[in-house]
């Protein structure tokens, strides 16, 4: 019988340890992970031992585990490794495929591997086993060392009772710090967009806060005038009062034109970067092999040049000077109110966390419904470009009503979707107005209770009222932001994994262009198969095509 340090089970005590963390994590509710079998059919079995001495696999295997980690979808292979430099023989192609796949439907994919003499685990991402392997089908290393690979994702191993453990901390620190490394990368990715537009960017901020500037000046004035103006003799106040009129209403002719230029050329500002990716995402398509569009959707592509982009596009836009104007508002308001009556402040603002937290609770109930809305239509266009594209033959057989019960379901479902995105929706908006009214209702009350106890004056109550809106609006627009950044950002992600997709077939570095073209043709011992480890389709083929001549293979 084989032993846990025979040749036959090499991994087996990786596996084993794997198997049993996974069930500490069952039992502590942190995950669900499953081993997943690869099927094989037995030649020769040992009778007296009973066990298996020889099989083949029924089917390629894909990874070794698969399952879920607080909600997040998850696949890995588990690999061992005697040494400092890991040979990329021990991972196949189509689990790279695999996970891939995993990843584009939002799962997370990695391969963990143990370096045993050194006693540590490492936690392989797959963007960095993608450079790897593009580097070994480039001509380059067939294999990746222990220096090449990334500090922050090393786990060093801990014994217990004669079995290593996976740290649960550890597992999940490595994972944050792979996602906000990724997630760094992807933003310091989308800010390039905005070095060609970097004047217009620059002038789109200045009037974002000087438009905010404006809406914090103009109650000030109101208050003066409150305060102190109609108190002094009727002809010096009357002569005050029409120089501040007239002050204010020219503050409305900068407010007006900042607000103009935010809209309009931050607009097109965004539409530029938004052409620049699609033309960049339009050119990509072209150079993507057959096989990358025989496993891929019509419709689902299209919504990445579409959808994707526009939602790309007004973050890019909206997202910076959102949060321009919110901040100078919300630090601006609150300091104003502050320094005029510091305790009707903070009764003011003793209600923003529960609102706070009813929008952010809110917030995400509607972010995941409109998810499920984006999926369910992208499912509907595929289904009418399947449909349009096959009418041919969806009449030639009569499927029409066939081709309704169809397109039915899946309508049927878009508005159950829209249905549940709509309730959330109307909660979160009525919820934010019915807290904006209750601010200005307490502090209306505490303000006449302030009053009749000379704690504030009538006037700098209605400068607190004019000020209310000017607090809760930016909490609504961070609140938005941050809505529009996961449609946005997710967006771009969905952009980065097309153009992160390389063509199956590509020039070498030191490729020469053809030159002096004659049009014969010359294969010589020429080899072909579709993928790494199946069967060759061509096996050293040897052809001369003459020039003008047709030849069917």
């Amino acid at each position: 019988m084989a032993t846990w340090n025979s040749r036959g089970l090499r991994g087996s005590s990786f596996e084993e340890f794997l198997n049993r963390t996974n069930e500490m994590y069952s039992e502590q509710g942190l995950a669900l992970i499953q081993k997943i079998p690869t099927p094989i059919t037995p030649i020769a079995i040992d009778k007296e031992s009973r066990h298996i001495t020889l099989a083949y696999f029924d089917q390629k295997s894909t990874v070794d585990y698969i399952g879920a980690v607080q909600g997040i979808p998850v696949c890995f292979d588990a690999k061992e490794c005697n040494t400092d430099t890991f040979p990329l023989a021990n991972i196949h192609a189509h689990q790279v495929t695999f996970m891939e796949a995993f990843e584009k439907q939002g799962g997370v994919a990695f391969i963990l591997v143990s370096f045993t003499k050194r006693e540590e685990f490492y936690y392989l991402r797959l963007s960095l086993l993608r450079r790897f392997w593009q580097r070994r089908e480039e001509g380059g290393r067939k294999s990746f060392r222990y220096e090449e690979l990334e500090p922050g994702f090393f786990l060093p191993c801990r014994t217990r009772a004669g079995y290593s453990f996976l740290i649960w901390r550890g597992f999940k620190k490595i994972w944050i710090t792979g996602r906000k490394q990724a997630m760094q990368n992807n933003l310091k990715k989308m800010l390039s967009y905005y070095k060609p537009y970097r004047r217009v960017f620059a002038a789109d901020m200045f009037f974002a806060c000087l438009g905010a500037a404006v809406t914090l000046i103009i109650p000030l004035i109101i208050r003066y005038i409150t305060n102190d103006v109609i108190y002094r003799p009727a002809s010096e106040s009357l002569k005050i009062i029409l120089s501040l009129t007239g002050i204010m209403a020219g503050l409305i002719i900068p407010e007006f034109y900042c607000n103009y230029f935010i809209a309009y050329y931050g607009h097109i500002m965004g539409a530029k970067m938004e052409y620049n990716m699609r033309n960049e995402i339009f050119a990509h398509y072209q150079k993507l092999s057959f096989s990358f569009f025989d496993n891929q959707k019509v419709g689902q592509l299209m919504s990445r040049v579409t959808n994707d982009l526009f939602e790309i596009s007004e973050l890019f836009h909206h997202g910076p000077e959102d949060i321009v104007i919110s901040i100078i508002k919300l630090i601006g308001s609150f300091s104003i109110l502050l320094s005029i009556n510091w305790r009707l402040a903070l009764v003011a603002f003793a209600i923003v966390p529960v609102m706070l937290v009813y929008a952010f609770y809110f917030n995400i109930k509607m972010k995941r419904a409109f998810v499920k809305n984006r999926a369910r239509i992208a499912d509907i266009n595929a289904q009418i470009e399947d449909n349009l594209s096959g009418i041919r033959v969806v009449k030639s057989f009569a499927n029409e009503e066939m081709e309704m019960d169809k397109f039915k379901v899946g309508n049927d479902r878009f508005v159950e979707s829209k249905r549940e995105s709509y309730r959330y929706m109307g909660l979160y908006h009525s919820g934010l107005g019915a807290f904006t009214t209750f601010i200005s209702v307490i502090v209306i009350a505490v303000g006449a209770v302030f009053i009749t106890t000379n704690l504030i004056s009538i006037t700098d109550l209605i400068t607190f009222l004019l000020y209310i809106n000017n607090f809760t609006e930016p909490i609504k627009k961070l609140i938005n932001f941050t809505e529009q950044f996961q449609n946005g950002y997710s967006g771009y992600v969905r952009f980065r994994e097309i153009m992160e997709i390389e063509p199956d077939i590509a020039d070498r570095k030191d490729a020469r262009p053809l030159m002096d073209v004659k049009g014969q043709v010359d294969f010589q011992d020429v080899s072909f198969r579709y993928e790494e480890n199946t069967e060759t389709v061509l096996d050293q083929v040897s052809l001369s095509v003459p020039a003008g001549s047709y030849v069917a293979l």
